[in-house]
């Protein structure tokens, strides 16, 4: 949301995060180090994603990486349609796709393509919305096929007027699309500038549209069917905010009642997945018993013992950490009785890693329905754990 251009600007963020990839050895006597003595403390180095970083050889807190995108995607959007340009080589969290863009392609031609209007359109082929609240998603799956107009076959006049447009839009703030709660013929938001307008033309005549008479033709219909669009979406949305409405005069909204409001809104609803979902078929597997209750334990290796994980006075032999994790994550989330453990700990590791993946989608889906119906951040953690209920049955 701190993205309002499509070019960013470092004073715009507020947030700001800790990288660094040195050893403890190689940063004592730092402030780091205390940081990271803090962290481990706190526990965040015992999730699965973060030790699975470990097993990679890193160290637990090391989150930094070479390669950063010359672009960024967004994976939810509403009325605006920004692919910001990273040009100070900021990291991106989960919310953003890095872009990389391929030798030979121009990044500014590329990033002026995917600002324009019909790619603006095209992406609403290939994401969905969530919901009824005009909140469109694409994952990588998404931008991966969507149909992108290919800079290399622009004529040099074409990317000239690409380059021209777009740094003129690099000038100022993107607006919605549309202004979806306006009504008329008429073009607004984006619609109305002229840099927009002399960016759409130019992708029209890359696509192959040469007749500058066709052209103005096939902009004002493709300006009147994003405009169509975006209303019929303000429209579901503003229902659904009369729902809303009618449920808080019945009463003060609770957590409970906004899950259940939220949960009758899906038109699709996500399957509830454990990182046993995520073993491949007729994998070797050991079925051990876990019990219902009992605080979880990872016991590392000794002369005596393998590794193990430990469940109140119960000890279950595992022979290898990453087991233990994956038993332990099963645990967690609630899985008891007999259970298939995989013998080979990659595909343990494999599956905890495409859980937390599944995990952390599910939890952003949840957010963005919770941060429709409330700002308070406290009711939304309340709500999205009251949806994981749900999901689980």
């Amino acid at each position: 949301m701190e993205i309002d251009a499509v070019e960013i600007e470092e004073d715009n963020l507020a947030r700001r995060i800790f990288l660094v990839s040195e050893s403890p050895e190689q940063l004592k006597g730092t402030h780091a180090l205390k940081f990271i003595k803090w962290g481990a403390r706190e526990g965040f180095d015992e999730g699965s994603t973060v030790q699975g970083r470990v097993r990679t050889g890193r160290n637990w807190y090391d989150i930094t990486t070479q390669r950063r995108g010359q672009l960024f995607f967004p994976k939810s959007q509403q009325y605006r349609h920004i692919i910001p340009v990273n040009s100070k080589h900021l990291i991106c969290n989960c919310n953003l796709y890095d872009v990389y863009v391929r030798v030979g392609i121009n990044p500014e031609q590329l990033a002026a393509i995917l600002n324009s209007t019909i790619v603006a359109l095209n992406k609403h082929q290939f994401g969905r919305l969530m919901g009824r609240e005009g909140n469109l998603k694409t994952e990588v799956v998404d931008v991966n096929m969507m149909l992108v107009p290919d800079p290399r076959f622009a004529t040099t006049s074409v990317r000239r007027r690409l380059e021209s447009a777009f740094n003129s839009m690099r000038q100022r703030k993107a607006l919605p699309l549309v202004d979806v709660d306006s009504t008329g013929t008429d073009w607004t938001g984006e619609l109305i500038f002229d840099d927009r307008q002399k960016l759409d033309d130019a992708v029209l005549e890359l696509i192959g549209i040469s007749g500058k008479q066709e052209r103005e033709i096939l902009l004002a219909e493709l300006y009147e069917e994003v405009t169509t669009l975006y209303r019929q979406i303000r429209a579901a949305e503003r229902e659904m905010q009369h729902h809303r409405s009618a449920t808080a005069r019945q009463g003060r909204a609770t957590a409970q009642s906004i899950a259940a409001e939220i949960w009758e809104s899906l038109d699709t609803r996500p399957a509830y997945r454990t990182p046993l979902d995520f073993v491949p078929p007729r994998v070797r597997a050991e079925t051990i018993n876990l019990p219902v209750e009992g605080r979880a334990r990872i016991v590392p290796r000794d002369m005596f013992h393998p590794d193990s994980l430990q469940i109140g006075s119960t000890i279950i032999e595992l022979g290898d950490p990453v087991r233990c994790e994956f038993v332990k994550e099963l645990f967690r989330i609630g899985v008891n009785g007999n259970i298939p453990v995989p013998v080979q700990p990659e595909h343990c590791f494999n599956a905890l890693r495409e859980h937390q993946t599944y995990t952390n989608e599910t939890n952003e889906t949840f957010q963005g329905f919770a941060a429709a119906y409330t700002a308070e951040e406290a009711m939304q953690e309340r709500v999205i754990k009251e949806l994981w209920r749900k999901l689980k049955g």
